[in-house]
């Protein structure tokens, strides 16, 4: 049974491994959700406000185990979309890549980014 939940603001981490290295590219987005009526029909639309990307070394990132897993079984794809609260969002949402790193430290504190 699935439950449909409606997350009007998250932080979204995805890391994506190159095949022929030991290299992971690592980008953060922080997006919004909105509902909407259109011709009579709800519809949902996703907004990326900020968005940042780095290179690292996957040794680097120093990732949990079951994340490396995941990593592994999903051909190189990786990706968290995180429900955050609303005074993080209006905090972060026209911030510099810079500050979107510092979220992402208080979110996942035990990540080497």
């Amino acid at each position: 049974m699935f439950i449909d939940v409606f997350v009007p603001y998250s932080f979204v981490l995805r890391i994506r491994q190159q095949h022929s290295t030991e290299m992971a590219s690592v980008s953060l987005t922080l997006i919004e959700r909105t509902f909407g009526k259109k011709n009579g029909r709800w519809t949902q639309t996703t907004t990326s406000l900020v968005s940042t990307g780095k290179a690292f070394s996957i040794d680097e990132l120093d990732l949990p185990q079951s994340w490396q897993l995941e990593l592994a079984s999903n051909e190189g794809r990786f990706e968290i979309d995180q429900p955050i609260r609303r005074d993080w969002f209006d905090e972060y949402k026209y911030a510099s890549p810079e500050r979107l790193w510092e979220l992402c430290k208080k979110l996942y504190p035990a990540l080497s980014l």
